[in-house]
């Protein structure tokens, strides 16, 4: 990320903003992934690392 990701992470904000539902770039990442339990698991990170 960093400051390179700034003008894409504005860009999909005002989508969610202006629109009420998530741009299509970033709807896996709601807070709802926590409580039903679908994260996003990178290898060797995350709640389930061992299921690589």
């Amino acid at each position: 990320g960093g400051f390179k990701a700034t003008p894409a992470s504005g860009w999909c904000f005002a989508h969610t903003i202006a629109t009420g539902k998530p741009h299509p770039l970033i709807a896996a990442y709601g807070l709802d992934r926590f409580s039903t339990g679908h994260t996003l698991d990178e290898a060797g990170a995350g709640p389930s690392a061992w299921l690589q």
